[in-house]
């Protein structure tokens, strides 16, 4: 396994001492990148901090993909800031640039908001399908009928032969077994908060 890959799955569990060589490969990455960019060093030394700190934020939801990704992702980190950099200076093209930019965050901030809830609903289904399998049909069929479709205890009591104390408990059971299992799911996937190192 490539060590940069190893250095990034021990940051993203957690391991506060294996962030300095980790950080240490992200910056020799964005270094190079600046200077096949031919990026003047001072404007480099800046655009590598930018870099790391956005980097350190967004490690945890990082996935690795393959041979180059990471670097790949590093490079995009690097263009951004310099974009940022460039957008700030007096040069009307560049402040056209600036909006061009700016439009294009937003639209892949858009994209990722989307791409979220999307995950999060799949989360949800997840959960759903697990509680399912583990408790009584009638109980799902209450849970389902009230939470889901909207009926009342009263005519979901009546066609499971429930009394309509039976029909709330099984709701409030189950609702409670899904948000469980929704917030294990949630832990364990990449839209959890990353757990940032510390020191």
């Amino acid at each position: 396994m490539d060590t940069s890959v190893g250095q990034l799955r021990l940051v993203q569990s957690g391991d506060v001492s294996a962030w300095s060589k980790f950080s240490e490969h992200c910056r020799a990455v964005i270094l190079r990148w600046c200077r096949w960019q031919g990026i003047c060093t001072d404007d480099a030394d800046d655009i590598v901090q930018e870099s790391l700190l956005i980097v350190l934020t967004k490690v945890g939801r990082f996935q690795h993909a393959g041979r180059g990704t990471l670097r790949a992702w590093l490079k995009a980190i690097a263009r951004r800031c310099w974009l940022a950099t460039l957008v700030q200076r007096e040069d009307s093209r560049l402040r056209e640039l600036g909006v061009l930019y700016s439009e294009s965050n937003d639209e892949i901030a858009r994209l990722e908001a989307e791409f979220d809830e999307i995950l999060r609903m799949n989360l949800l289904d997840q959960a759903m399908h697990q509680v399912r399998g583990r408790v009584h049909e009638a109980t799902w069929e209450a849970f389902v009928q009230t939470a889901i479709q909207g009926q009342s205890a009263e005519a979901v009591g009546a066609v499971l032969n429930l009394s309509v104390g039976a029909v709330y408990s099984a709701r409030a059971r189950v609702q409670r077994m899904i948000s469980t299992d929704f917030r294990r799911l949630y832990a364990n996937s990449d839209l959890a908060p990353p757990r940032l190192p510390r020191g």
